[in-house]
């Protein structure tokens, strides 16, 4: 049976989680890093995955204890998902049930200061039209990496043919795989432009198109 929270229970922060809230936890909860730093459409977050021998519900509980009247549950999809702002952040605790026990994911987010909305996809082609989805930067990675997820309502042949062009005319050239043939549902494309490289996986569902770029190296973060 979980107790309150307590002070003690916190474990002190490593060196690069200075600046940042530090998150309790009972110590039945096993926690691993997921990023320590990533942009997700414009916000600084880090992003954690724990499991844990109690029960969603006595989790739950522990973080109303933790968190008290500041605290907001909502449910996703099975999960329960737990909100507290402290500070300049949000903290969000996503917890699943697992068998008897439980997992979930931890995130903490930066409020951004501007109410100026981000400019998501920048620096990336994108025929007319396109919607971004995502925009998911890894700026501190010892390779710095993003990943975009874009939707239009372009065939999947009319995207690989905008891609093609537009990589080859800013330098890009074909790099190993390149599925993507005429009558194809989705495929694969790999480029690369020095030391950077690039993988477009494309997907027809319905009367949409869906692109997901994965780009590495310097450069990359605009």
């Amino acid at each position: 049976m979980l107790l309150v929270p307590a002070a003690a229970l916190v474990a002190a922060a490593p060196s690069w989680a200075v600046g940042w809230p530090e998150v309790a936890a009972p110590n039945s909860v096993s926690t691993t890093m997921v990023s320590p730093h990533m942009i997700y459409n414009g916000s600084d977050m880090r992003s954690q995955v724990f499991t844990s021998r109690d029960s969603q519900a006595d989790l739950v509980t522990w973080y109303q204890h933790l968190w008290g009247k500041e605290s907001v549950v909502t449910d996703f999809n099975g999960s329960k998902i737990v909100g507290h702002k402290e500070g300049g952040y949000y903290i969000t605790v996503q917890i699943r049930s697992d068998g008897s026990g439980s997992k979930g994911d931890i995130g903490i987010m930066r409020i951004p200061e501007s109410n100026v909305p981000p400019v998501l996809g920048r620096g990336v082609p994108k025929p007319q039209n396109t919607i971004v989805i995502n925009d998911i930067q890894y700026p501190d990675d010892a390779t710095p990496a993003r990943t975009l997820a874009l939707g239009n309502s372009l065939s999947l042949q009319q995207n690989v043919s905008y891609y093609r062009e537009q990589l080859q005319s800013g330098g890009w050239k074909p790099a190993g795989m390149d599925t993507c043939r005429q009558g194809a549902d989705s495929c694969v494309m790999e480029y690369e432009l020095g030391s950077r490289k690039m993988t477009l996986a494309l997907a027809n569902e319905g009367r949409r198109t869906h692109v997901v770029i994965n780009m590495l190296g310097d450069g990359v973060i605009p």
